[in-house]
């Protein structure tokens, strides 16, 4: 037995031809010399196979030989095989579809196949009519159902035949669209905005197509510039103004629509350190909104507006007007603005100044107590490069609570017929000429009415005082110009309260008990009596406080109507008036309150007259001038100086 023709190694078990490569070989090989079947070249006897027959009528496939049969093809190629033969059925289908797409896509509907063209201006001016003519173009090959056309205005836009309506959008049915069709459709529309601004108009086509609930769009936007406002606004002011002296400012407003504007608004913003003070007309909200209701083609509105700006000097000031529609929601503010426009305000130094301390303060407002006398200085001086000639004051005075018999002026003459305090170069020959940087100071006092004692009652007392300083000013042409400066100081009183407190014993609501004069360790009960007397101005959170002393009990009995406690721990009693109005105890019926206390002296009194209540502290806000009011009451003792049954010595603690 030959082992070397029989044993193949793996290597070349792994590198032996297959069956069909063989087979292969054998076919396309070129032809030989004919082999015997029974010897081999060599002589060796050739083994004998036996014939198989194979039926391939049918035709031979590779396909059909059994993985068992090619135990040497790997199966990463078999996936490759299917993976190849799916990429090419995808590839048919795609095509297949491409080719359906292609020659049925022309009755689907694409937005891009929709032309949505407006004609119109490209700017007009706010309030006047704005027409506009849109056409829509179906370049599909199959109609638009149930189309609209919706055209978006800018805010304020009113409707053409009612300027009184707004007008935020429209909506208009245009019905079915052939294929190829243009549909035309005009709108118009008053356009309200700012000046020189661009306003948006979205112009929208919803549709359906066949065989769909489902809505498309298709947008298209349209600016349209706005050349001019509906209303100009005009200011007229000074360019130039004194730190702390009064301005006015006028606004005018002129409509310039076709029409009547409705519902007209103008709201001023101011600069910082502008204190307001008045306008005609007043504002309709705050100080800075004015409502002027509608105002026909061609009308005119007028705000004049007074006020004081403080600042530095050379400071600039911007105060910005802006007119437009009231915002119909009611809240204070514009819903569309028209305009706005700006005036700048320059700070200067007085040219002639003169500034007013009362009682020592430069405040605009000082508070004085009731019965306080009041002393007024003016310091004075030129702030011009050049002189000022015929220098004056004058301070008017306005309140009834001046007493006009204490005025004393320095320097200076009264006017009672004008209540006015006046100094000159006749009174004062300083002011004939005043240099440059000259300066002085005058002064003047009086003193208030006194209420309580009167049948007059004055109520929320207060005096202006209105200061002008004035001269001649010699420019370099040597013409005199008049130059002024004005300043107001205001000076309010604070009510006049009095206490009262005092003790009966044979009079009063109560029945009092014990000995008089008073015997040592025997109770004698006294009725104490409070009374609260306001002059001028009402007041809140009153409230009456005192002690009793340790010798002094509280008995708990109080008259009806009033509202008073008692601290046993401390021994203090509290009374709450609440709410005192003016002229109590003047023109209105004094508040009072009487409580009982028992007096029981020991030994160590006798001989002496004790007190039996501290003295008495009335607190109180004033309503008026919103500060704090006081007013004191003697402590009370056993001489009942106001009773009738009173006898002198009977105040005196005996023994037992």
């Amino acid at each position: 037995m030959n082992t070397h023709n029989s044993f193949r190694s793996p290597l070349q078990e792994e590198n032996k031809p297959s069956r069909l490569e063989a087979l292969k070989k054998r076919l396309y090989r070129a032809p030989q010399q004919p082999v015997s079947p029974t010897a081999r070249q060599d002589g060796a006897p050739l083994h004998q196979l036996h014939e198989k027959k194979y039926d391939v009528s049918q035709g031979w496939k590779e396909s059909d030989i059994s993985a068992q049969e090619l135990p040497n093809t790997p199966m990463k190629f078999r996936w490759i095989k299917w993976f190849f033969v799916g990429s090419i059925i995808f590839f048919f289908v795609g095509l297949f579809v491409a080719a359906f797409v292609f020659f049925r896509g022309s009755n689907v509907v694409s937005p891009e196949n929709i032309v949505i063209d407006v004609a119109g201006p490209v700017s007009v001016g706010g309030g006047e009519l704005l027409s506009l003519q849109i056409s829509v173009r179906n370049n599909n090959t199959v109609p638009l159902e149930l189309s609209d056309l919706l055209i978006e205005y800018p805010s304020g836009t009113r409707a053409a035949d009612n300027l009184e309506k707004e007008l935020p959008r429209i909506r208009k049915s245009l019905g079915n669209i052939n294929a190829g069709q243009t549909v035309n459709e005009v709108v118009r529309a008053v356009l309200f905005g700012q000046e020189q601004s661009v306003e948006q108009i979205k112009i929208s086509l919803e549709y359906r197509v066949e065989g769909s609930n489902a809505i498309f769009v298709k947008e298209k936007t349209y600016d349209i510039g706005l050349s001019s406002a509906p209303v100009s606004v005009s200011i007229s002011a000074l360019k130039e103004v004194s730190v702390n002296q009064e301005m006015s400012m006028e606004v005018k407003i002129v409509s310039h629509a076709d029409t009547a504007l409705q519902n007209l608004a103008v709201q001023i913003a101011y600069p910082s350190g502008f204190v307001f003070h008045d306008a005609s007309p007043p504002p309709s909200s705050g100080e800075k909104l004015w409502f002027l209701g509608d105002i026909p083609t061609k009308g005119s509105r007028t705000i004049v507006l007074k006020g004081v700006l403080r600042g530095q000097d050379g400071e600039k000031k911007v105060f910005r007007v802006t007119t437009g529609t009231m915002n119909a929601s009611g809240e204070p503010s514009l819903s569309v603005a028209y305009g706005t426009l700006f005036q700048e305000v320059t700070l200067r130094r007085p040219f002639i100044s003169a500034e007013m301390a009362v009682n020592g303060s430069a405040g605009e407002e000082y508070i004085a107590q009731a019965g306080e006398d009041i002393r007024v200085d003016v310091a004075w001086v030129n702030n011009l490069p050049v002189r000022v000639t015929d220098g004056s004051i004058e301070i008017t005075l306005s309140g009834d609570i001046v007493d006009e018999s204490s005025i004393r002026i320095e320097k200076g003459v009264y006017d009672s017929s004008r209540n006015t305090i006046l100094w000159d170069k006749r009174s004062y020959p300083s002011f004939g000429v005043i240099e440059s940087g000259g300066a002085g100071r005058l002064s003047f006092s009086f003193k208030p009415k006194t209420v309580f004692g009167t049948d007059k009652e004055i109520h929320n007392p207060e005096v202006s005082l209105a200061l002008t300083i004035g001269g001649n000013r010699i420019e370099e042409s040597e013409v005199p110009t008049k130059i002024t400066t004005s300043s107001m100081r205001v000076i309010k009183f604070s009510s006049g309260v009095q206490l009262m407190s005092r003790a009966t014993h044979f009079t009063g609501p109560f029945a009092n008990t014990g000995p008089i004069p008073p015997v040592a360790e025997k109770e004698t009960t006294y009725t104490i009596i409070w009374t609260a007397l306001n002059s001028s101005n009402n007041l809140s959170a009153t409230e009456v406080r005192a002690t009793l002393p340790s010798y002094v009990r509280w008995k708990g009995v109080v008259t009806s109507g009033e509202t008073v406690s008692f601290n046993p721990s401390s021994g203090e009693i509290a009374w709450s008036l609440g709410s005192v109005q003016s002229g109590a105890g003047i023109s209105l019926k004094a508040r009072e309150v009487s409580f009982q206390v028992g007096f029981f002296p020991s030994v160590t009194h006798v001989g002496e007259i004790p007190d039996i209540l501290s003295p008495s502290v009335l607190s109180a806000e004033d309503d008026f001038t919103f500060g704090d009011v006081h007013a004191n009451a003697r402590a009370v003792s056993t001489r009942l100086s106001t009773d009738p049954g009173f006898k002198p010595g009977d105040e005196i603690v005996v023994a037992k």
